[in-house]
């Protein structure tokens, strides 16, 4: 497994037999309360084996996620939808939340 917020979001969900992509947002709650958007470093920082509550909260969102295909050919003077970007809703979406 490696150290990224994708990994950790995948290892979790597939726990929880979750589909991984409903997830929008991994937040975790310190020991004070604060809240922390998950990124590539606390996910690098997270001691091996790390103990941890998992919570699913259901957010609503009117924005479209944004996916992009990209296409690794030389992309100059392309338009979005000429380098696979496009909004897709994604139905029920999940937030994660972690406490440890």
């Amino acid at each position: 497994m490696q150290r990224t917020v994708k990994d950790l979001v995948n290892g979790i969900s597939d726990k929880f037999q979750i589909d991984p992509s409903r997830v929008t947002q991994v937040t975790h709650i310190n020991s004070r309360g604060l809240q922390i958007v998950v990124d590539e470093d606390v996910v690098r920082e997270l001691p091996e084996g790390q103990d941890m509550i998992v919570e699913f909260a259901s957010t609503q969102t009117d924005q479209p996620a944004k996916n992009e295909l990209v296409n690794p050919a030389s992309t100059e003077a392309m338009t979005d939808n000429e380098l696979g970007i496009f909004d897709a809703a994604i139905s029920d979406p999940l937030e994660m939340w972690l406490n440890y």
